[in-house]
């Protein structure tokens, strides 16, 4: 009667066979079944059945790599930064000053052999020095007092006659100076100061020996043109007169283009830095 029911449980809906009888014979058939099939256990039917569906299930795949490299494959190359280095400016070679100026204060530098005035006539060096930049002959104490204020040391003498078979009365005596100081601003400084004082004279050297030696000697006496300018750091002068001391007016033309073209070839220019 229901009433007396200690409500024990079935092993399964509609079946008075409990539980753990009905899990016996069920194992049971299967080890019949296993029997008839020709497995030993369920372990080799587990095994059959892997190899029908294709592979073991307790196998370990091997793990993947995120990068393989082949042994045909170049391998990659390491990056590493350009390196800069950094040099210190060259400074230029300029005449403008001390410091920069690559020139050598010789003859063969500032002075050219040979020069052409505007009127076509030629004149040949024939004689040169580095001598005291106050020491030319009939140097007026203006100019010298300037030089001097200024610490000049040296200057580069030239002497220049007319090219070719000249008779000595026709011959003109050119005297050139390149005179140096530490920077362009001095040399400008230089001249400005000796052409404001209105008369001035650079005095003159003259060759040694031969045409033009005596020149020196009667300089006073000769009529002279005369420039002076400045060249980067160099104070140029030219002055030209007659060999033959002349001091007629006539000889102003001569003279006058020989000094005017002796002034503007002289100077850093000849350096042709070899």
């Amino acid at each position: 009667m229901p009433g007396d029911d200690d409500g024990e449980r079935s092993g399964s809906k509609n079946s008075d066979t409990p539980r753990w009888v009905a899990n016996i014979g069920a194992v049971g058939s299967v080890v019949a079944l296993l029997g008839f099939l020709g497995f030993a256990n369920i372990g080799q039917l587990g095994n059959a059945l892997d190899d029908v569906l294709g592979g073991s299930a307790s196998s370990s795949a091997e793990p993947s790599r995120a990068s393989v490299t082949s042994e045909d494959d170049e391998p990659s190359a390491t990056y590493r930064p350009t390196r800069t280095y950094t040099t210190k400016p060259t400074r230029t070679a300029s005449p403008d000053e001390k410091a920069t100026d690559e020139t050598p204060f010789t003859t063969a530098a500032l002075l050219p052999d040979d020069f052409e005035d505007d009127r076509g006539v030629g004149y040949t060096r024939v004689a040169s020095g580095v001598h005291g930049c106050t020491d030319a002959s009939h140097m007026s104490g203006n100019v010298r007092r300037v030089l001097s204020g200024y610490d000049c040391d040296l200057t580069v003498t030239g002497n220049y006659l007319k090219s070719g078979d000249v008779s000595e009365d026709a011959d003109v005596l050119v005297s050139v100076q390149v005179i140096r100081f530490d920077d362009t601003s001095t040399a400008k400084a230089v001249k400005e100061r000796i052409v404001a004082g209105g008369s001035w004279d650079f005095g003159i050297w003259c060759p040694n020996e031969g045409r033009g030696s005596g020149a020196c000697d009667g300089y006073e006496r000769a009529r002279t043109e005369s420039y002076v300018s400045y060249d980067h750091r160099y104070v140029v002068h030219a002055v030209a007169l007659y060999v033959n001391l002349s001091s007629s007016p006539s000889t102003e033309t001569a003279t006058d283009a020989a000094a005017d073209a002796a002034v503007t070839e002289i100077g850093p220019e000849n350096h042709t830095g070899d």
